[in-house]
């Protein structure tokens, strides 16, 4: 089942470009290659009136403008544009009344997590803190753990080590917890033959 799960996500998020790039919103076409004009849009207020499409739009757009750590040339910078997507994090696109068309189509419901993931590197601080607030959504919360998590896909033993540094140093206790709790989840992502390994950092005093 673990398994199944993983590679939902790997696929959601490998085809999640193709998705995006049917979407349009006439409204932001014009600032499409702006980055304050699509925070501006995602900063205001109600945006929860706005179209799902310019929401998702907006969002995208921030991750490809942002590639790899990478802001584009009169950009405001990644890590500016990353503490807007992970606000977006538990954000769902209205599912269509005719149901879903597939990963990487209808199904892929939250759009802030495959920009993230666009983003990479770069959003795992901004990612730490959502994992470790209590004050985030259960939703956001395991959203940034799958963003963070496939971020380091294929080195997952690197990503079990960083929430667990990051448990250590944290003083709150209740967010060192989540942090722990984090890395335990973290281990088991790794592939099967290095789970001990995984294991046994993520149980380390």
């Amino acid at each position: 089942m673990r398994s199944f799960r993983i590679c939902v996500l790997t696929a959601t998020l490998l085809s999640a470009a193709g998705a995006f790039r049917a979407q349009s919103c006439t409204e932001l076409e014009k600032g499409r290659n702006d980055e304050r004009t699509l925070v501006a849009f995602l900063n205001q207020e109600g945006n929860g009136g706005q179209s799902a499409d310019c929401v998702t739009y907006a969002l995208r757009r921030l991750g490809d403008l942002n590639y790899d750590g990478k802001s584009i040339t009169g950009g405001i910078g990644a890590p500016a544009v990353v503490d807007v997507l992970v606000k977006y994090l538990d954000y769902k696109r209205p599912e269509p009344g005719f149901g879903t068309l597939g990963v990487g189509g209808n199904n892929e419901l939250y759009p802030a997590v495959s920009a993230l993931v666009s983003i990479g590197k770069a959003a795992n601080p901004a990612l730490l803190k959502v994992i470790k607030n209590g004050s985030s959504t259960d939703t956001a919360r395991a959203n940034a753990f799958d963003a963070f998590i496939f971020i380091h896909r294929g080195n997952e033993k690197t990503a079990v080590r960083a929430l667990k540094m990051a448990a250590k140093s944290e003083k709150d206790t209740s967010a060192a917890e989540r942090l722990q709790k984090a890395a335990k989840d973290a281990a088991m992502r790794c592939l099967e033959k290095l789970q001990p390994a995984c294991q046994k950092l993520s149980e380390e005093d």
